[in-house]
């Protein structure tokens, strides 16, 4: 599925940590995972999604510092 650019898992009472693989979709420009219960420290992978434009991380228990890694996300638009 590395041709996938849109992924929403909102709103399905998820919970755990934020599986480190979604780095491996970097033909991601929207990511949504709010209003579920994930936790803890966001993946640094994340910062692997160079195309990203949107991230949806609302309402999720995440803990600790944003990785640097999202420095690369240079296209973001909305977070």
């Amino acid at each position: 599925m590395t041709a996938l650019t849109s992924l929403s898992i909102a709103t399905n009472s998820f919970s755990g940590p934020i599986p480190k693989e979604l780095g491996n979709l970097k033909e991601l420009t929207m990511l949504a995972f709010g209003s579920n219960n994930f936790s803890g420290t966001l993946p640094p992978e994340l910062g692997n999604l160079v195309k990203l434009k949107e991230l949806y991380m609302d309402s999720c228990r995440f803990s600790g510092e944003i990785p640097s890694t999202f420095a690369k996300l240079t296209n973001m638009q909305l977070l």
